[in-house]
């Protein structure tokens, strides 16, 4: 029983030792990205009003920055808005928590830096939800631009 415990823990550990050097090299590379561009907060005015639902948020924002609205990826997935250098979610600040998935995910299958595009609107503003999507967006090496209706 000592030695199936013993040989457990061994495993254990050199399986936590693998996972731990994957994901410090996968992500050694977000120490760097501080400076970079995509790491800048934006601000768009949009002329859409705050009534208009997502798709037309997106597709103002596309127009915008010269980028392709609704953009199917291999996996017959859309991003909201793709450009030659950014992957776009734009979500309402409630949903914030899917942009990041969803950011992460476009980016992954677009080769282009992660951006959570976060649409507000008069009544889902709150400074302190904004301020966390932020800090965790960036924690995960995601710009965040911010999004308001004319």
């Amino acid at each position: 029983m000592r030695k199936a415990t013993f040989i457990s823990i061994i495993l254990l550990a050199g399986i936590a030792g693998y996972f731990v050097g994957y994901y410090q090299s996968e992500f050694s590379r977000l120490s760097d990205v501080e400076n970079l561009e995509y790491r800048e907060n934006r601000k768009f005015t949009l002329p859409v009003s705050a009534e208009d639902h997502e798709p037309a948020w997106s597709k103002a924002l596309a127009e915008m920055i010269d980028g392709e609205a609704e953009y199917r990826l291999r996996d017959r997935s859309r991003v909201d808005v793709l450009t030659d250098k950014h992957a776009i979610e734009v979500d309402w600040l409630d949903k914030w928590h899917q942009g990041i998935g969803q950011s992460l995910h476009y980016s992954y299958l677009s080769g282009k830096d992660p951006v959570l595009a976060i649409g507000l609107k008069e009544e889902n503003y709150n400074k302190d939800k904004l301020e966390m999507a932020k800090r965790v967006a960036r924690h995960n090496g995601i710009a965040v631009w911010v999004l308001r209706a004319e």
